[in-house]
């Protein structure tokens, strides 16, 4: 744009901002036909792409948008009218909700725009939904904190800095800017007697360019044409620069690369600069290479970041990383910072969102399995904001691979990383640093900085050793024979078993050990099979006597493997109902509690929205059988259930299986219940169970979830809220009535 020819002093500022966000922002609460017209000095300009506000003077966007709705400054009080100036559209705003589930009384006089205004960008994220383009402009030059300039222009993306440009009075071209940050390239160049760069200026400026991380931010050194400068640092972000960047650098004498590998282009700098850097890295093999100085530097541990990979799903990396989106199903995160070998290194990442059913169809989840062998797997989180599972693989060439399986609203999000030939311990690092960040992701709003779990750095020995799924806690072994334990301690004549809590033991036990993880010491009796995955103990509650095998519910056990044998699953295990899709199962729930505490289940019949379709699909005590007649609860027995899943209505795509204590004595919660064991069976003997652990406060439980994607499973939840009914039946759309 041309900078304004006026005599006077003329500044000038404008902000374009996607037209349709706002308009669905203003719809969704409420206000609907929205017209911005031009008055009272602002005008009003729409685009294909867009809406400009401007104006001479300066004024934020909000006080922009107040004017442009028809809101009058001089009918605000004064007090309101200052709080208008102060406001501004950032980012990071306190008490942040979903601007789009914003209310407040409205009538549509300027006292009521002002207020709607005000808690839209002071109290929720619509700094964070609009892409915003700012241009600021004056004929006598403007004066920032890097000089004085003729223009400035700023563009925003998601809330947060993307480009960035400044030109000197009378020239407003990209070309002949004096500092243009585009497309994540970095370039600042001297424009003769009009303005030369000095050293502390152009730190300055570079410290704010690198706050760009949205959504290519500053990653890369296009030019850097400073005759003054003699020493420039590389922000952490940049991972590349540009042959010949430094060469209209003349006094320059040390370029410091931070990051351990930034590709350095041939010719970067002069002949005589000294490079310094970290061992191993790409400036030290360039110093080498190109006959120049070399200086180590230490690097110091990166502060945990968060990113938002996808719509409202958050994850910590380290705050030199870069996430760089492009396009709405395709991003990189590169420089998620870890330690091999115990020193300092990066890797990038690509991370791919798909919808369930673009999922399904590509066939993603197929292709990560055909990766090759996998080597380690582990389920970091299964709840009912989603499931996140690291898996490890190796490919016939020998490439390592590590993938983050999310699973979060209807979405499914992958991120992955190969190497090759990165050796055992970087390897192991890398597995680790995956678990660490799926355990840092946050489902929902933006995590709070204190929040964020810093990556644990220590690559000790006890970090190196990660220990493969073994049964039996007879690691490295194969089994083919019974193995019995050896417990410290203890003289050992016959076999020994893991000791079960309220159970009573007066001779040595010996555990049927079912195939699911363990994760304290117990005895396997495993005869003639070749063991390669986690097992777990048998149903407890059997007092026993003398030498038994542990009993499956109503089965005669004759022989340590059974014919059908319960499977006891952890929290986050998931369980193939597949062969169970035309039979009868039934649910029940055991507990031991004091006396007077009664627990009563519930089982919600959910769409593929997670709600009911209805009050209908609540059965319970209250209301016997679903109407489809799938899901009916016991005559008598209010915690036991039957389940066909052949019978279910075509859209219901889950059912979420819950248990809450009866009654509003405060002091009855789940912390005063011991043992309470969820166990489902079909034709009479147990196939699984599941024993919900770490309840305290909570009055309510949802227990395990059925679910239908490409066949029906069982997923194992245990999460619980402290009001036993109406937080848990309003998650699912059901209203309680408290009279």
């Amino acid at each position: 744009m041309e900078v304004m020819n006026n005599q006077y002093r003329c500044e000038f500022v404008s902000y374009k901002i996607s037209e349709d966000i706002l308009a669905e922002i203003f719809a969704a609460n409420g206000i609907m036909g929205a017209n911005f017209e031009s008055g009272y000095g602002v005008r009003v300009t729409k685009t294909d792409d867009g809406i400009i506000f401007s104006r001479d003077g300066e004024c934020g966007l909000p006080k922009l948008i107040f004017t442009a709705w028809g809101g009058d400054v001089c009918e605000l009080s004064p007090e309101a009218a200052d709080a208008l100036d102060r406001l501004v559209c950032g980012p990071s705003a306190e008490d942040r909700t979903d601007c789009r589930q914003y209310r407040c009384a409205f009538t549509g006089s300027s006292a009521d725009k002002m207020a709607f205004l005000s808690g839209l960008f002071g109290k929720t994220d619509i700094g964070a939904r609009l892409d915003i383009t700012e241009i600021r402009a004056s004929k006598c030059g403007m004066t920032t904190g890097f000089g004085v300039f003729g223009l400035e222009k700023k563009c925003y993306v998601g809330g947060r800095l993307s480009g960035w440009q400044l030109n000197i009075v009378g020239e407003s071209s990209e070309e002949k800017a004096v500092l243009l940050l585009k497309d994540g390239a970095l370039t600042v160049r001297d424009r003769g007697d009009a303005f030369c760069w000095d050293e502390s200026t152009l730190v300055s400026a570079v410290k704010y360019a690198d706050k760009v991380d949205s959504p290519k931010g500053l990653t890369a050194i296009k030019e850097i044409s400073c005759a003054d400068i003699g020493t420039f640092a590389v922000p952490n972000s940049v991972l590349t620069i540009a042959g010949g960047a430094f060469a209209g650098c003349g006094r320059l004498q040390k370029v410091c690369v931070g990051k351990p590998n930034v590709l350095l282009g041939n010719g970067f700098v002069n002949g005589g600069v000294v490079l310094a850097g970290v061992a191993g890295g790409s400036a030290e093999k360039y110093a080498a290479e190109n006959g120049l100085g070399f200086e180590l530097m230490n690097v110091t541990e990166p502060a945990p970041f968060a990113f938002e990979i996808a719509d409202g799903v958050w994850l910590a990396a380290a705050e030199t990383s870069v996430y760089r989106k492009q396009n709405g199903e395709r991003a990189e995160l590169s420089d998620v910072f870890y330690m091999p070998d115990g020193r300092a290194d990066d890797f990038d990442c690509e991370i791919l969102l798909f919808s369930e059913e673009a999922a399904r169809q590509s066939g993603v989840a197929a292709q990560l399995e055909g990766f090759g062998e996998l080597l380690d797997s582990e389920t970091v989180r299964n709840d009912r904001n989603g499931y996140i599972k690291v898996s490890a693989r190796r490919a016939s060439n020998g490439a390592y691979s590590v993938s983050l399986e999310i699973e979060h609203d209807s979405a499914v999000i992958i991120i992955h990383t190969e190497q090759m030939g990165a050796g055992e311990k970087s390897e192991k690092a890398l597995y680790r640093r995956y678990c660490e960040v799926g355990d840092s992701i946050v489902f929902g709003g933006i995590p709070a900085a204190e929040t964020l779990k810093k990556p644990d750095y220590d690559m000790g020995e006890s970090a190196e050793e990660v220990t493969e799924p073994v049964a039996g806690g007879v690691p490295e072994a194969e089994v083919t024979e019974p193995v019995v334990e050896v417990v410290p301690e203890t003289e050992v004549n016959e076999p020994v078993a893991e000791a079960v809590p309220e159970v009573e033991v007066t001779e040595p036990v010996v555990e049927v050990v079912p195939e699911v993880e363990v994760t304290e010491p117990v005895v396997e009796v495993v005869p003639e099979v070749e063991v390669n995955e986690p097992v777990a103990e048998a149903v407890p509650e059997v007092k026993v006597t003398e030498p038994v095998a542990e009993a499956v519910t109503e089965v005669e056990v004759t022989d340590p493997v059974a014919e059908v044998q319960s499977i006891k699953l952890v929290r986050g295990a998931r369980f193939d109902l597949s062969g169970y899709n035309d039979k009868m199962l039934v649910i029940d729930m055991d507990y031991q509690a004091e006396q007077g505490i009664d627990i009563d289940g519930y089982i919600f019949l959910l769409a593929a929205n997670g709600k009911v379709r209805s009050d209908a699909d609540l059965v319970f005590f209250g209301q016997k059988a679903s109407v489809d007649r799938a899901v009916n609860n016991h005559p008598s027995k209010t915690r036991c259930f039957t389940v066909e899943l052949s019978k279910l209505d075509a859209d219901v795509s889950k059912l979420a299986v819950a248990f809450a204590i009866y009654g509003d004595n405060a002091e009855q919660i789940f912390s005063c219940v011991s043992k309470p064991v969820v166990r489902i069976s079909c034709n009479g003997q147990e196939i699984c169970s599941y024993e919900v652990e770490g309840l305290k406060d909570e009055k309510s439980v949802v227990a395990i979830e059925m679910y239908n994607k490409n066949g029906w499973k069982l997923r194992t939840v245990g999460l619980g809220y402290k009001e036993a009914l109406k937080t848990l039946c309003g998650s699912y759309g059901v209203e309680v009535n408290s009279q």
